[in-house]
């Protein structure tokens, strides 16, 4: 009994305590959060390598459109789609790979021996997609002819990329040639206009051409003073409404005078209304006899010297009533008698008060009376103080007058310039359209009478 209780005791003392030590005190201790973070980083850094080395791969090659990638056919590698449809222009960063050296194009091989680089200007002589048709002996190969292939591939690659460079250099040439041909074209074609304008017809109805040579330097503008502004005035329109559309399409502000009771008037009037462009009133008035004793009919609606203030009143009022609406001033047709009456012109500025609409003096006369009643009733007016344009129908002429009238705006802040409808359509508007961009960039202000 007193060995028995020994042996208990014994193994009460001692075998508990190792025990609990070996529990308590192991060989290896881990930390939890060390290990989490630790397999965190690497499988960041796998991640990371992955990603940069996909993109690397996927760099290396050239894009193919994605209807490129549906053609090809099953189990067909990719190597061997030659053909593909409706590739798109390169682009710069495409253009910057085409011309990389070879050392990087056989990176790219040897890391996709499969895939094929398809140049942009290759793609761009494609015009059909003819896929061949899947090779079975090809994709059922044992592993050990897949060397043979990728190396036969290789070469196949290599050709096609000098075949290509070739044919670029090629395209080059030929794009170097076809600008040549086509400068040459333009010049060609400028020399035929120019020739063309030398040679213009008179508006008459029995032409009878004035020519005369065009400067060599067709366009030489002086430069504008600040603020300097021009207007282009156009007589006599309300014979031919197709006319009046020849200048209304001008792409610039212009104004139309339009005779009142013609055969045309109102379409004339019309048609410059639909443009956008002014419409003032041609007031028809007597001019001086010429030196021969015969007397100019200045039309239908016109200022006689024989009619009292109260005709004068009454003939404007109704002619301008017959333009319709719009009507932003007037100025005079003929009238070198009239406008030298300071009664008769003291009339004609009072209705122009009275409708708030402007007066320009075409000065047929030096002797003018409008200036003074314009200042005494402080009506709005203006006077063209340079040359008319077409007193000679021709191209050259036009030209030498316009210059004139720049000088007169440089000098005076402004210039309105006259021209007349039928005389000079077949020569005016082109001329107009031609020098007008060259007028903007000169610094002057294309503008209307009544925005002066």
């Amino acid at each position: 009994m007193m060995g028995t209780t020994r042996k208990r005791t014994g193994k009460t003392t001692k075998t508990p305590a190792k025990r609990t030590a070996r529990k308590k005190k192991p060989k290896v201790q881990l930390k939890t959060k060390s290990v989490v973070i630790m397999a965190c980083s690497i499988i960041a850094a796998c991640i990371l390598i992955l990603s940069i080395t996909f993109l690397l791969s996927r760099g290396a090659a050239s894009p193919m459109s994605q209807d490129a990638w549906k053609k090809v056919p099953a189990g067909q590698p990719i190597s061997e789609v030659e053909d593909i449809q409706e590739i798109g222009e390169p682009t710069a960063k495409e253009e910057k790979k085409a011309e990389t050296p070879k050392k990087t194009e056989d990176k790219s091989k040897k890391q996709n021996p499969q895939i094929q680089i398809i140049e942009p200007d290759r793609a761009k002589e494609v015009q059909k997609v003819q896929p061949k048709e899947p090779d079975e002996s090809k994709v059922e190969t044992p592993p050990q002819t897949a060397k043979t292939e990728t190396t036969q591939k290789n070469q196949q690659t290599q050709n096609s990329q000098k075949e290509t460079q070739n044919k670029t250099q090629g395209q080059s040439a030929q794009k170097d040639t076809q600008n040549k041909t086509q400068t040459q074209q333009t010049q060609s074609t400028q020399k035929n206009v120019i020739q063309q304008q030398d040679k213009i017809a008179s508006v008459t109805v029995n032409p009878q051409p004035q020519i005369q040579e065009i400067p060599k330097k067709l366009f030489d503008i002086p430069q504008a003073k600040p603020g300097t502004r021009i207007c282009f005035v156009i007589d006599d329109a309300g014979s031919n409404a197709a006319n009046v559309k020849r200048y209304t399409s001008l792409p610039f502000p212009i104004t139309l005078a339009v005779l009142p009771k013609l055969a045309q008037s109102s379409e004339c009037a019309q048609a410059v209304r639909a443009s956008g462009k002014e419409l003032i009133l041609h007031q028809p008035m007597q001019a001086h006899d010429y030196s021969n004793g015969t007397t100019l009919n200045p039309g239908p609606g016109a200022i006689l010297p024989e009619m009292t203030s109260y005709e004068v009143a009454q003939t404007v009022k109704a002619n301008l009533d017959s333009l319709g609406s719009g009507v932003k001033g007037m100025n005079n047709h003929e009238g070198s008698l009239i406008t030298e009456n300071y009664i008769k012109m003291n009339t004609v500025l009072e209705v122009a008060m009275e409708r708030g609409i402007y007066f320009l003096d075409s000065r047929t006369t030096s002797s003018s009376a409008v200036p003074q009643v314009a200042l005494e009733r402080d009506v709005r007016y203006l006077a063209r103080y340079a040359p008319f344009l077409d007193n000679e129908i021709n191209r050259a002429s036009m030209l030498e007058m316009i210059y004139k009238g720049l000088d007169v705006a440089n000098k005076n802040g402004y210039a309105v310039m006259i021209g007349h409808v039928d005389k000079s359509v077949n020569v005016l508007p082109q001329l107009l359209s031609d020098i007008y961009p060259c007028l903007v960039q000169a610094g002057y202000t294309v503008t209307v009478p009544s925005k002066l």
